[in-house]
């Protein structure tokens, strides 16, 4: 991926599936290190038991799913319980919106086919999508995750909308030792690029370069020199969302296209005939 050692190393910063990524990223002639700034995905049965209880209790004008994964856990969890006539009725009386592709599957999986969909799977273009509806006095719940979607919130609260935040899920915190060597890493420009693969890793980065001093530094090597990839707009939009305005991601969420894209970037060029990498203005975020 490039003509020196320093060049060639690649952080990758998701927990999972390092060793798959780590030979795409050789195949194409770089060194891929393990820097993960994300610890585990961990349910919380009893919590989301507990809220799931104190929804159906309320009056819901809309529903907004965010993530695959929080979408399967709710409405596994309500199949279990043997009270999706319940939830079923509740959620034909609302109305759903959902982010991204994941998310509207597992809705169609469970026979939910009556919801908003986004365009780009990511939190600006669900609110895109939103636009025009009347919130005032509205009752919102959304389901989220480890990022609160601030900026989705502030909206819906500026719109007139009563919020209602479902948390079914959430992560771990990452080895602080771990985000550090890669935070002091970037700053010095020791590797190429650090390769996220959840809008989580982004934020738990930047939370350590600042609480160590060292955010000014990791803000200008990812302007500079050191390239910021993103394994889908979603996450893209974590790193624009922190004013780092250079970045590489692919049209589609794919791990493999990500690195092809990463590639090239780097001035190599790729074996396989994945699609090209895209660049969202942060103006667009």
């Amino acid at each position: 991926m490039g003509s020196t050692e320093k060049e060639k190393i690649i952080a990758i910063a998701g927990q999972r599936r390092f060793p798959e990524m780590a030979k795409l990223v050789e195949r194409h002639g770089g060194k891929a290190v393990h820097r993960s700034c994300q610890g585990s995905l961990l349910l919380q049965p009893e919590i989301m038991q507990k809220q799931m209880d104190e929804l159906q209790e309320m009056s819901l004008d809309w529903f907004l799913f965010t993530t695959g994964v929080g979408t399967e856990a709710m409405l596994s969890a309500i199949t279990r319980e043997q009270s999706w006539w319940l939830w079923r009725r509740k959620l034909e009386a609302c109305r759903l919106a959902a982010r991204g592709y994941k998310t509207w599957n597992v809705l169609q999986q469970y026979g939910i086919h009556h919801f908003l969909k986004d365009t780009e799977g990511t939190t600006f273009s669900l609110m895109k999508a939103l636009e025009g509806v009347d919130f005032r006095g509205a009752t919102v719940a959304i389901q989220l995750y480890g990022d609160r979607a601030e900026q989705l919130i502030e909206w819906l609260l500026e719109e007139g909308a009563r919020v209602v935040e479902f948390f079914p899920y959430r992560y771990t915190p990452p080895d602080p030792e771990v985000v550090q060597q890669l935070v002091m890493e970037i700053a010095e420009r020791k590797i190429a690029a650090v390769a996220f693969t959840s809008a989580p890793q982004v934020h738990n980065l930047m939370q350590s370069a600042e609480r160590l001093g060292c955010k000014q530094a990791v803000m200008e090597a990812f302007h500079q020199e050191v390239v910021a990839a993103a394994v889908g707009k979603l996450t893209a939009e974590a790193i624009f969302r922190h004013q780092i305005e250079r970045c590489i991601f692919p049209q589609h969420e794919r791990m493999g296209a990500m690195l092809v894209s990463l590639a090239k970037s780097l001035s190599v060029q790729p074996r396989t005939s994945l699609s090209a990498s895209s660049s969202l203005p942060p103006s667009v975020i």
